[in-house]
């Protein structure tokens, strides 16, 4: 059968999942392809006879399958920040938010590129000694060195560009190294040294009263904890490993009591890593679970077979209240049939009473 449509217009486009044919050449709604729904209409003959070919060319296996991919779905490009961590060359995105965060693996991602001494030293300046003295260049005698070292801070700007938001280049787009917009990022989220000193204050009153609460498990324990020391760390309060295990050992509840017995006695403190008491403490966590939940299937089982004990001698006593209840009906029955009787025989007793006398007077 010969088609209509040539092979560039039944080739299928990777990048937007349908065919040139199906795509309007001419600008409006479909021109980057078909529309998901349309509104039916009357087929020309012409159009009939490529509708039938384009059935023949994609034939339709299942009707009511669902599409593979979401037409709904646009890329904005105002919106890449949520894409980030599908590619270790983007930068980390900031917001606004978490600045914390963010600097960390910013500052990451600029050692694993090899821009970090920029951050650090500042950008690059080249210089000559003329009579001893060291001078800067001009930049007419810059060499192939020299255009490479001061390109690296505008390498470096770019990225600090591309991973900020908008509010964020407003408080930095005047500086001119990549240090000084570092600073004042710095500066703006974490605030100069008396600033810094207050927040490390309020977060040392934070650790300082850390303890687990009752209803939390060790992994959400240890997740605050590391929130607490991280923000620290990064304002440059930084406790040691023997400080950190100490102060998660006394921040365990009572019931945890014989295992921080345990691990005092059979480990030395000093030398024992962070990760290997969490292992341990989440190993302890594992076993008094699954000891609680055989003591409860106990208990579930106890209050089972006493609730149907409780059960039986409700019935039982209902048996007997109902078989008291026919004797006392039997007995109130029996007591009426007795009083009828008196009732209906009163002149027969009299007379029996009466001939009692008389002979009794006969044989005085």
């Amino acid at each position: 059968m010969d088609f209509a449509f040539s092979e560039e217009e039944v080739a299928i486009d990777e990048g937007l999942g349908n065919p040139k044919l199906c795509r309007n050449p001419g600008p409006g709604l479909y021109s980057h392809g078909p529309p998901f729904t349309s509104t039916p209409h009357i087929l020309q003959q012409h159009e009939a006879l490529s509708a039938r070919e384009l059935d023949h060319i994609f034939p339709i296996i299942d009707p009511k399958a669902k599409p593979a991919t979401n037409h709904k779905v646009m890329v904005n490009s105002s919106n890449s920040s949520h894409m980030e961590g599908f590619s270790i060359d983007r930068p980390p995105f900031f917001s606004g938010n978490d600045y914390f965060y963010w600097k960390n693996r910013m500052t990451w991602f600029l050692k694993s590129m090899d821009l970090w001494d920029v951050i650090e030293d500042g950008p690059y300046i080249p210089t000559k000694i003329e009579n001893g003295v060291v001078v800067s260049k001009p930049k007419q005698e810059w060499d192939e060195f020299d255009r490479k070292k001061i390109q690296l801070n505008a390498r470096v700007i770019h990225c600090l560009y591309c991973a900020i938001d908008r509010n964020e280049y407003n408080h930095i787009c005047q500086c001119k190294s990549a240090k000084d917009i570092w600073r004042w990022l710095e500066i703006i989220h974490e605030g100069n040294n008396k600033v810094k000193e207050s927040k490390i204050n309020i977060l040392m009153r934070s650790y300082e009263l850390f303890f687990m609460k009752d209803d939390e498990s060790i992994v959400e324990m240890f997740t605050r904890f590391t929130n607490i020391i991280n923000e620290l760390q990064a304002l440059g309060k930084v406790y040691t490993e023997y400080e950190k295990v100490m102060k998660i050992l006394r921040s365990l509840p009572k019931k945890w009591e014989i295992k921080v017995t345990v691990i005092q006695e059979a480990k030395d403190l000093t030398k024992l890593p962070l990760e290997e008491l969490i292992g341990s403490l989440m190993a302890y966590e594992i076993t008094m679970k699954s000891r609680q939940q055989v003591e409860d299937m106990k208990k579930k089982s106890i209050i089972f077979k006493a609730s149907i004990i409780d059960k039986e001698e409700e019935e039982a006593s209902e048996e007997d209240e109902d078989l008291a209840l026919i004797i006392r009906k039997i007995k109130k029955f029996i007591k009426c049939e007795k009083n009828k009787e008196k009732k209906f025989y009163p002149k027969k007793d009299s007379q029996k009473k009466e001939l009692s006398n008389v002979e009794n007077r006969r044989k005085t």
